[in-house]
């Protein structure tokens, strides 16, 4: 549990704030929660949500958009809810993982995507990457995995990645699962099972 906990905690405190270059004689940074206006997200007819809606209601989720749509401010937002849901309740709520895709796959191709984790989580809380247990907090159903921006990675690897998670969700067959991509930077389709695809309106993108 205390583990969690401190992926909950780093998760806060990396992901509630906004950098935003403006004037000098102003602050850089500011609370995600204050500025962060939902979004919507189309389906595949046309038909518009909010992302809390498709969020909830399916238990994968890809948010398609294009560059600077704010794909990642939305992902760093619902991130966020969730890890503070999460320190709210702690014995039941998962608790979420997020990365960015590229940092999977600036380490060892031939590690597996678990040992990936592994290896990022522990550098992020302090902790030997040997000491987590993180396979065993995926069989309990423990985490909710937000992978942002998978256009960002090598085109050559997209297709080894879109495998990887579709066996993660094979193994873990309630694993939810919310990624975001440009679809012009996919060199790959994302079928994943039970993946439903949601694209961020133009008239509604954030300016982050």
């Amino acid at each position: 549990m205390q583990l969690l906990k401190k992926i909950a905690r780093f998760t806060l405190n990396e992901l509630s704030y906004i950098d935003y270059l403006t004037k000098a004689e102003f602050p850089s940074r500011y609370p995600l929660d204050l500025i962060f206006v939902e979004p919507q997200v189309a389906n595949e007819t046309g038909e518009l949500f909010s992302p809390q809606q498709v969020i909830q209601k399916h238990l994968r989720v890809a948010i398609l958009g294009s560059p600077g749509s704010g794909k990642t401010t939305l992902l760093k937002y619902y991130t966020v809810t969730i890890a503070h849901a999460f320190l709210s309740d702690v014995m039941h709520a998962p608790c979420p993982l997020f990365f960015r895709a590229y940092e999977l796959y600036s380490l060892e191709k031939n590690e597996n995507l678990i040992n990936r984790f592994n290896q990022i989580i522990g550098d992020r809380i302090g902790r030997n990457n040997k000491s987590l247990n993180l396979l065993t907090l995926f069989q309990d159903n423990r985490f909710i995995l937000v992978v942002d921006g998978i256009d960002e990675v090598n085109p050559s690897l997209q297709l080894h990645f879109v495998n990887e998670l579709r066996h993660l969700v094979h193994a873990y067959p309630d694993l939810k699962v919310l990624v975001s991509s440009r679809p012009a930077g996919l060199s790959a389709p994302i079928f994943v099972s039970g993946l439903k695809r949601y694209h961020l309106t133009g008239q509604n993108e954030a300016i982050f």
